[in-house]
C-alpha cells in the first residue's frame, strides 16, 4: 500500500490518459553495489536477455555469476545458443527456486522503484523517464 495526500474525506484520484505504453526494466546488483540496467519500450525477449548478459560481461571483470528467476526468457533458445557459442566461458547462470523473491537481491530495488513511482501519472513515457532517478 502506498500513501498519498488528499483533503480529509476525499478519495485521491490520479488521472492520466489510458495508454498501453510501458517501459520494461532489467537490472542487476553487483557485489560492489553497482546497478546495471537495461530499459526498453517493449517486453523483454530471450534475445534481449542475451544482450543484457553481454552488457554485464562488458561491465564486470572476471568470472560472473548471474542469479535470476525462472522466466522463460532466461532459459529459452536464445540464451542456450549464446552459452553454447562461448558465452559460458566467464558466465554462470543460477536459477532461483520458484516463488522465492526474498532470495533475489534485486527485488528490493524493484519494490523501492515501484513505491517511488506509485503516485506518478505521466501522459507519455518521456515523463516517466524524466521523473525516475534510475531511468
Amino acid at each position: 500500500m502506498v500513501r498519498t495526500w488528499a483533503r480529509k474525506g476525499e478519495t485521491p484520484v490520479l488521472k492520466t490518459p489510458c495508454k498501453y505504453d510501458h517501459l520494461s526494466v532489467a537490472g542487476v546488483l553487483t557485489l560492489s553495489g553497482r546497478v546495471l540496467i537495461k530499459v526498453q519500450e517493449k517486453a523483454f525477449t530471450g534475445e534481449d536477455s542475451v544482450e543484457f548478459l553481454k552488457h554485464i560481461l562488458r561491465e564486470v571483470a572476471g568470472q560472473v555469476i548471474v542469479i535470476w528467476d525462472g522466466a522463460s526468457i532466461h532459459h529459452g533458445e536464445a540464451v542456450k545458443s549464446f552459452l553454447s557459442l562461448g558465452g559460458s566461458a566467464r558466465l554462470r547462470l543460477i536459477r532461483l527456486p520458484a516463488y522465492a523473491p526474498d532470495l533475489n537481491p534485486a527485488e528490493g530495488l524493484w519494490c523501492w522503484l515501484k513505491r517511488e513511482l506509485s503516485n506518478l501519472c505521466c501522459p507519455a513515457l518521456d515523463g516517466l523517464r524524466m521523473n525516475s532517478c534510475l531511468l
